[in-house]
C-alpha cells in the first residue's frame, strides 16, 4: 500500500476508479484492496458518491412530484371545461323549455353539474395550496446539489 496523498491527475484517476467500483456496487473495503489504498480513502470517496446520489434522487423526486401536481391540475381544468360545456347545453335546454315549463330532470341535471363543478374547484384548490408558495425551492435544491458536487 502506498503512503501519502496522491498528486494531481493521479488523484483524479483514483477517484474515477473508485467511482467505477462504486457504480458496480463493490464495497469500499474491496475497492480499497483492489486499488491498493487505505480503507479510509475508500470510505471518503464512497461517502461523497453516496451523498451526490442521494441529492440527485431527492431532486428527481421533487421534480416528479411537481410534474404530477401539474398533470393533476391540468386534469381538473379539463374536467371543469367539460362540466361547463355540459352546463351550457343544459342551460340552453332550460331556456328553450321555459315557455312550456321546465322539466324537473333538467333542473336536477343543472344542480348536479353545479355541485360537481364546485367539488372539482374545491379539489383543485386543495392541490394548488399544497404547492410551495415560494418558487425558489428549485433554486435551494440546485444550491444544495452544487454544494455537494464541490465536496
Amino acid at each position: 500500500m502506498k503512503r501519502g496523498r496522491p498528486k494531481g491527475t493521479e488523484s483524479n484517476n483514483l477517484e474515477k476508479k473508485f467511482q467505477t467500483l462504486y457504480n458496480k456496487k463493490i464495497s469500499a473495503e474491496s475497492a480499497a484492496e483492489v486499488l491498493n489504498t487505505n480503507r479510509k480513502t475508500a470510505y471518503k470517496h464512497y461517502k461523497k458518491f453516496s451523498e451526490a446520489f442521494q441529492m440527485i434522487t431527492m431532486k428527481n423526486l421533487f421534480t416528479d412530484g411537481i410534474d404530477r401536481i401539474k398533470q393533476q391540475l391540468a386534469s381538473y381544468d379539463y374536467l371543469l371545461l367539460e362540466l361547463h360545456d355540459s352546463l351550457d347545453i343544459t342551460n340552453d335546454q332550460i331556456d328553450k323549455k321555459r315557455k312550456d315549463g321546465i322539466p324537473q330532470n333538467l333542473l336536477n341535471q343543472k344542480i348536479s353539474l353545479i355541485r360537481e363543478i364546485k367539488n372539482i374547484i374545491k379539489e383543485k384548490t386543495l392541490v394548488e395550496l399544497d404547492i410551495p408558495v415560494n418558487e425558489s425551492v428549485d433554486d435551494v435544491v440546485e444550491e444544495v446539489i452544487l454544494k455537494h458536487a464541490k465536496i
